[in-house]
């Protein structure tokens, strides 16, 4: 692999999802340095839905007729080895900047359906060599099951556009870090570091890695508590 392109859908500068991300490239270049790293910040786009017209396909294949930074960057992007699609989980789904990009990848499928493995779906264009897709994410919520929506599309979206899902690393009740020691924070980067420097040496996500990055600090019961005391508890209406 020579080149990755970072998908950051995230709002916020430093965001919790950027802790896994930043420690998790950091792992990958210290195995192999010459790794080209190419960072997309989709906040800072102007980007917009698909229309569905279908013109990518018919009118000007491969080729989006909305002009913005999408139809800007494609062309570089299509020619990286793999994307790494970063950012939190809002309402169970990535957010409106998620949505809109991934639905501007109808442009790098060709139109024939094919087969394989008994399933149906589209070939990639021959200009687009990106093969495989991993997913890093948050979410303040307790539970792994908000990730269910997001991890669903990466999953159909092997066959629908012809690339692999090389799976996701997940942290849910992602509020902790601001609570983290510092010692905490450093075997977490740790963490995060060892687990990049073995996908980019395996090509694979471990087990154990997956499961350490996602484990929760605290109870979700202890974690609900810390997060409700600072709201200021809502007026509730009794309707009577």
């Amino acid at each position: 692999m020579e080149s990755i392109g970072i998908i950051n859908f995230s709002n916020e500068n430093k965001s919790r999802t950027g802790i896994i991300l930043n420690s998790f490239i950091k792992g990958i270049v210290k195995v192999d340095g010459n790794i080209r790293i190419y960072n997309f910040t989709l906040p800072d786009w102007n980007l917009n839905p698909c229309k569905g017209c279908f013109s990518c396909w018919y009118t000007s294949p491969g080729e989006c007729v909305i002009n913005d930074d999408f139809k800007k960057n494609i062309p570089l992007i299509k020619k990286l080895d793999m994307l790494i699609f970063s950012g939190p989980i809002w309402a169970g789904y990535g957010n409106h900047l998620f949505k809109n990009f991934t639905g501007r990848l109808v442009s790098i499928a060709n139109p024939l359906i094919f087969k394989r493995d008994n399933r149906f779906g589209h070939l990639r264009r021959p200009d687009t060599l990106f093969s495989k897709f991993l997913l890093i994410s948050t979410c303040s919520l307790p539970g792994l099951n908000n990730f269910m929506s997001i991890l669903e599309f990466f999953r159909t979206s092997q066959p629908l556009i012809d690339v692999s899902f090389a799976g996701g690393l997940l942290r849910s009740q992602s509020r902790e870090f601001d609570f983290m020691t510092k010692n905490e924070n450093d075997s977490f980067n740790q963490l995060c570091e060892e687990t990049g420097s073995f996908f980019i040496t395996n090509l694979l996500l471990k087990d154990d890695h997956i499961e350490r990055v996602s484990k929760p600090k605290m109870t979700a019961d202890e974690y609900v508590m810390m997060i409700n005391s600072h709201f200021k508890k809502p007026k509730i209406d009794s309707h009577e």
